[in-house]
């Protein structure tokens, strides 16, 4: 009887430590990446906003890690909700910046890609919730946004409100119904 008892507290302990999980590393830019709510506006040169919610509502943003998971690059994808872009923009951790200032390409279709200023704050929003949320915020510019077919060669939606950008910002999302 003994013996199989001791038999069993062995495959016992066998069987238990099989089940034990490895922990599941995150990306090199997790606190960057994220799901976010988001408002596109027009701003001037000023940073001024000339048209508030150009997009009529609140569009879906990712950030995430590329596939080298570098730690200096980050995804920022609008799942083809405002203007169908999905780029890959140089980023510090350190600072929770990221952008360019020269074009790079869009990975959806044939088009480049301005995105410069982008920042993200530790709870820096209040969501409609109330509750407390990181907040983005970035400017960007398409080279193939221009008003030619409305009869206005080589100018832009926010050149023809007076501005020079979209400013795109929000809060990350949190999960609470309220938010959504």
């Amino acid at each position: 009887m003994k013996k199989i008892l001791y038999i069993l507290a062995i495959a016992a302990t066998t069987l238990l430590a099989s089940c034990q999980k490895d922990p599941i590393g995150g990306t090199k830019v997790q606190e960057m990446s994220g799901q976010w709510y988001v408002q596109v506006d027009i701003v001037d040169a000023s940073g001024n906003v000339v048209v508030e919610d150009f997009n009529g509502g609140r569009s879906i943003l990712l950030t995430y890690n590329t596939a080298s998971d570098a730690d200096n690059v980050l995804y920022v994808d609008d799942l083809k909700d405002f203007w169908t872009f999905k780029v890959q923009v140089p980023c510090s951790l350190s600072s929770k910046t990221f952008g360019s200032e020269s074009p790079v390409a869009n990975e959806y279709y044939d088009c480049n890609v301005t995105l410069s200023n982008g920042k993200i704050v530790v709870d820096g929003a209040t969501t409609p919730s109330e509750q407390k949320a990181d907040y983005i915020e970035f400017l960007v510019n398409f080279d193939d946004d221009d008003l030619t077919s409305q009869g206005y060669p080589g100018v832009s939606y926010p050149e023809a409100y007076g501005g020079v950008a979209y400013k795109v910002s929000g809060w990350r999302y949190t999960g609470f119904v309220n938010d959504d």
